[in-house]
Order: C-alpha cells, then structure tokens, then sequence
C-alpha cells in the first residue's frame, strides 16, 4: 500500500473561495433547530447551485461554509456576487434577513483525490475569515488576474497580518451592490467597454485566425477551424467559446492545454477551462517551455 504522503498529486492554479453563512449558531437559538436547518440548507443549495453554474466545483461543505473551486478569479468573482444577490432577492431567505460572507484567493495548490493543499487555501480561508457579513474580502495580487475595467469595483483595505504568515498580504474588498439596478460585475464589464466588439485574435505559424462569438475548434483531426499536427494533440483537443462576454479556452484533451496570459506563470488545464485576455500564449498538449512547442498566440480586444 503507497503511504498516503507518496499519493499522486496534481499542481493547478485556481481560485479558491470560501462562502460562509453569517451569525448561523444565532440562527439556532433564534429559530430552533428545525427551521434553523431548513434556513442553513437553502442557503448551502443556493451556494452549490451558483458554483456549478459559473463554471466552479464545490470542493466540501462543512455546516455552514461551502469551499470551491474555479478556473480563474473573474469567474469566481461574478459567481459570488451573484450569491449575494440572489440569497438578499431569494423570498425565503428575505424573511430572516440573511447574510453570507466571502473569501477568496488565486494561487496554486496541489489536488490529490478531491482534496486541495497548499497556501494559497489556507490564505482563502485566512480571506473569509477578515470578511463581515455581505462582504468579499480577497488578496490584492488576486487582481493580477481580473481585467483592470472592474478595479472602481474594488476598495483597497490595505496590508493585513493574518496567522500562519510571516509577512503581511494586501487586502482588498469587491463593492458589489444589492440594489436591482446595480450591474453585476459582468454586466459592468460589458457596459464599459461598449461599443467595442470583443474579437480574439490568433497567430499559429503562418495562420491567423478572427474570432468574434463562434465556438472554435482546435485538435489534430482535420475537422478542426485549426489543426495542430502532433502526437501529444488530441483529434479534437480544446474549443474557445465565447461566454459570459469573455473568451473562455476549454480544455477537452488528454494530455491538457498549456496557457500563459501576459507574464503570468503558465497554467495546465486538464479538463479545465480560463478566461482568455490581454495577450498570451497556448500549446496544446506540450509544455510551453518545451523548445519544440507548437505555440498559439492570441491577443483578446474587449
């Protein structure tokens, strides 16, 4: 038997949200157990459900706090702004006058089995744990990674110490807003940069390719809109598609997709998918740092 410490693990960049229900033990002593519990389990379903939508993965739920998954930080973000909302405007919830705090952290952590590891959790958890109720408290390096359109939305608390850290992190709050007239985050985004159309642009040897909304096909086979001849691609390797007015690059191949936005430190998606933005670089199936590598360019206009 391998001990558990020599378990296979794999390294992923994601962000990392911890959803926490405020006040619940007052719920207990305020309503009972009963009705308590009906409160507490409407209000995990609504969190769940919200997460599978925007693309994230619920990773545990433990009482009254949901951890999860996603991608990448943006599509976190619009999830628990939506998860707000909707636990303010849901007609059940309104009567007990709920509330939910949130934190989040983008960085890399090891998975093994469906369990997480490594900094960047604990300091998720350090981020729900500074919030108040209806408020998302995350790391200001989280920012490297959502587009600068959305920083009005985004107050800067400053330096914090929190336990288990040597040295202090920047933290900064989302003034997400309840009203009904208020954007959310994507709708923000998309309200800014009009009338600009969103165009990706891609570059692969002596190709270049527009892509406005269509889905994209990318793969060894010849089906694809651009074929990739190696034997680490798959016949249909990964798609882009246009979604929730950004350019997401969906990964559906066996030996993943490598990505690197900007200078940012490239990512391996498995299965996984990324917003697309700014200017980068893609390989399928290969390393990017491989001398070898097939590389994409692409250069996104929002």
């Amino acid at each position: 038997m391998v001990p558990k410490t020599l378990m296979p693990h794999s390294k992923a960049n994601l962000a990392i949200v911890f959803a926490d229900i405020s006040k619940s033990v007052q719920l207990f002593e305020r309503y009972g157990n009963e009705l308590a519990k009906q409160i507490v389990s409407h209000t995990l379903s609504i969190l769940t459900s919200l997460t599978n939508t925007y693309g994230g993965t619920v990773m545990r739920t433990i009482g009254d706090e949901v951890m999860s998954t996603f991608p990448d930080p943006f599509s976190a973000l619009d999830a628990v702004i939506m998860m707000l909302r909707t636990i303010k405007e849901d007609p059940f919830l309104s009567e007990y006058g709920l509330s939910i705090k949130v934190g989040l952290h983008f960085g890399e952590v090891l998975q093994e089995n469906d369990e997480l590891f490594g900094d960047a959790v604990n300091v998720a958890a350090r981020m729900v744990g500074l919030a108040k109720a209806d408020q998302i408290i995350m790391t200001r390096s989280t920012l490297n990674h959502i587009p600068a359109i959305m920083s009005e939305l985004i107050r800067n608390l400053g330096p914090v110490k929190i336990r288990g850290k040597k040295q202090t992190i920047d933290v900064v709050e989302c003034l997400w807003q309840t009203g009904k007239d208020q954007p959310s985050l994507t709708l923000q985004a998309e309200m800014d940069t009009a009338p600009t159309q969103a165009t990706l642009s891609l570059r692969y040897r002596d190709q270049e390719f527009k892509i406005t909304k269509d889905s994209f096909l990318m793969g060894r086979g010849g089906q694809n809109d651009l074929v990739v001849k190696h034997k680490k691609v798959s016949r249909v390797h990964a798609h882009i598609e246009f979604g929730r007015e950004t350019f997401v690059l969906v990964d559906q191949s066996t030996n993943g997709t490598f990505l690197r936005i900007g200078t940012d430190e490239k990512i391996h998606l498995h299965r996984e998918q990324a917003h697309l933005r700014k200017e980068g670089i893609i390989s399928l199936g290969q390393d990017i740092d491989d001398d070898n590598a097939e590389i994409i360019h692409f250069t996104c206009t929002y």
